[in-house]
């Protein structure tokens, strides 16, 4: 069973900003089923060693820990998830990995290189730390995600003024899907700045907008930015759930409604395996093979 200890504090931090439209039950559901994807594509590492980049809580290296892998955890030291870890986290710069070269079989992040201002040379750092036979799964949402997750702002916006009208206390805010990562992140200024920017979405990236997230999270961007970085893109494949960044049905749609809805609407997360030029092609894995 996955440790979501580190989801339990997405729901301290949402009520520290006064965030709402949460659902821990929903997003406990989402992650559980999409790490179990994860444990599936690093899976050929064996009992290798994985590098986890942006592990924020660390519950998803622990769990990766649990199921036998030498599991080393990094985050920057702005990281807002000391409080809450449950994994040792070694803090880093955000740009030079704190390990020798050829040092980890695996590299493995979760919705984090969208976060990553210098996200093409940091290739090169990644690169830098794998074994010559080495791999790297990256989690990423895709422009599906953006899509539904700009429509679901408002239907947010409308929750909130009905709960205010109806007497509820939290204030609008940014959401939150997963117990790591914001889904947005809330403009700076005062009530008045913050209020105005309720009228558009927030953007989810480190450099851009909602409107250049849609080719940013592409999955045709992603891909020539790993190939011109020198990778082999070895397999892209959908999570096959939908959600979006404000979880506005929560728990009301099933994870057979959320599969379902992702052939129609588009799966929210893609994952991305990769590989160095001249290195060891990774075999294929078949999904039935991994015990959930």
């Amino acid at each position: 069973m996955v440790d979501i200890a580190g989801m339990a504090f997405a729901k301290s931090r949402a009520q520290r900003y006064r965030w709402n439209s949460m659902d821990i039950a929903a997003i406990r559901q989402i992650r559980e089923r999409e790490f179990r994807q994860v444990q599936r594509l690093v899976a050929p590492a064996g009992k290798g060693k994985l590098l986890e980049i942006g592990a924020g809580a660390g519950w998803q290296a622990k769990a990766l820990a649990e199921s036998g892998l030498d599991v080393v955890a990094i985050d920057v030291g702005t990281s807002e998830y000391g409080e809450a870890r449950v994994f040792p986290v070694l803090l880093y710069d955000g740009k030079h990995i704190p390990l020798d070269d050829a040092s980890v079989d695996v590299v493995f992040s979760s919705n984090v290189l969208e976060h990553v201002p210098h996200v093409r040379a940091f290739q090169d750092e990644i690169a830098r730390v794998l074994q010559p036979n080495g791999f790297a799964v990256h989690m990423m949402p895709t422009t599906s995600w953006r899509v539904w997750t700009s429509v679901a702002h408002y239907v947010h916006i409308v929750k909130w003024l009905y709960g205010r009208v109806a007497g509820a206390s939290p204030a609008a805010g940014a959401p939150v899907v997963s117990g790591e990562t914001p889904a947005v992140v809330p403009p700076p200024g005062g009530k008045l700045t913050r209020l105005l920017r309720l009228a558009f979405p927030y953007s989810h990236g480190e450099i851009a907008s909602p409107v250049s997230e849609l080719w940013l999270f592409n999955k045709l961007r992603w891909t020539r930015l790993f190939q011109q970085a020198g990778w082999t893109v070895e397999h892209v494949e959908s999570n096959d759930l939908f959600y979006t960044g404000y979880l506005v049905f929560g728990s009301q749609l099933a994870m057979a409604q959320r599969e379902s809805l992702s052939a129609l609407l588009g799966g929210s997360c893609n994952a991305y395996v990769v590989r160095p030029p001249n290195r060891i092609r990774i075999p294929a894995v078949n999904a039935a093979a991994v015990s959930p």
